[in-house]
């Protein structure tokens, strides 16, 4: 079973100890462009407590990436810019931004000196393919559905291999089919699966096999799927699965919310899982949403959801979990059990 913290920041040492006691085995970081002492004591505690460190890759905001000239853009000229209140949700550099990668590369190394096991690569910022969260603001809603691919650099790339103009929105017809074409869509869909290739490929070559990545199991033909890119994506996903172990990785897939979404993309998600999990074997985790007063119940009730749909085990706040110790030891240990140990 893996057990794994969520990218919260560093662990203290007495931290490090109880996650032990309460059989975690991972410890996933928050982003270090440029490793501190408390990023290393992390990773010494939790070598010494026999837990695997990985790291989020890479830092994109650290490295400023999230800002012009490396932004994405939707058609009419709007892009990700943060901006108050937007952290995590909308932040990256756009796939066809090239230049910014070689950034990225050089600072992975320090990574590795350190100690990290692994890295979870990051297409942007925050779990999903494209930067289309937008959901808490009203006033830009529209742009769950729209492609993120009309900054210069994505229209350059086109260009090159198309003539037709890009579509602006992706829209479905009354029969469920794409009224965009599939070349573009692949075009779209591999600036996503494209960039954690490389991110995967540049762990690897540095000597890490422990390669994982995010994952919204949204695979069903749908405005806000297809703008994410996660619409018809299980199997590209499943060849980035392949490659990694044929260069001798574990990849590992992360799917931090699942459980917590509401019904219409819920129940979808996890049939999406359950398949890949039993008939392509993969080995992926999920968000057991382990906060506020349900954290404990949580623990057990998604635990007992995940097990039942294939996962390898649950991926976890930890705040609540050590403030409610006892409860949570309880609770994992029939989490455990659940899993086969």
């Amino acid at each position: 079973m893996i057990l794994s913290t969520s990218s919260g920041g560093f662990v203290t040492q007495d931290d490090v100890l109880r996650l032990a006691d309460l059989g975690f085995t991972h410890i996933v970081t928050a982003n270090s462009a440029r490793p501190s002492r408390d990023f290393e004591k992390t990773i010494t505690y939790a070598h010494a407590s026999g837990l695997k460190v990985i790291s989020r890759f890479p830092d994109w905001q650290g490295l400023a990436l999230c800002e012009a000239p490396f932004l994405f853009e939707t058609a009419d000229g709007f892009t990700n810019a943060p901006f108050p209140g937007s952290g995590a949700r909308v932040d990256g550099c756009s796939y066809w931004a090239m230049d910014g990668e070689a950034r990225v590369l050089s600072s992975l190394p320090p990574l590795v000196d350190v100690g990290i096991d692994g890295i979870l690569a990051s297409g942007i910022v925050c779990d999903r393919p494209m930067p289309n969260d937008f959901y808490p603001w009203p006033d830009r809603l529209k742009y769950t559905t729209h492609f993120w691919c009309h900054d210069p650099n994505a229209k350059k790339a086109w260009a090159e291999i198309s003539d037709e103009p890009m579509p602006a929105q992706a829209l479905f017809g009354h029969d469920g089919r794409a009224l965009f074409g599939d070349e573009f869509y692949r075009f779209y869909q591999n600036g996503w699966l494209s960039r954690i290739t490389r991110l995967a490929d540049a762990g690897l070559d540095a000597g890490l096999r422990d390669i994982w990545t995010w994952l919204v199991p949204l695979d069903f033909p749908d405005p806000e799927n297809a703008a994410s890119a996660t619409y018809s994506s299980v199997l590209p996903m499943e060849h980035w699965r392949q490659h990694v172990i044929a260069r001798g990785g574990s990849p590992v897939q992360v799917c931090a919310c699942l459980a917590g979404l509401w019904t219409r993309w819920r129940t979808p998600g996890l049939e999406t899982m359950r398949q890949a999990n039993t008939h392509l074997g993969w080995t992926s985790i999920a968000g057991a949403e382990a906060w506020g007063p349900d954290c404990i119940s949580n623990l057990t009730k998604h635990g007992r959801l995940y097990q039942e749909h294939g996962f390898a085990g649950l991926f976890c706040s930890t705040g609540d979990i050590l403030a409610k110790y006892d409860e949570a030891a309880s609770a994992l240990a029939q989490v455990h059990q659940m899993f086969g140990g």
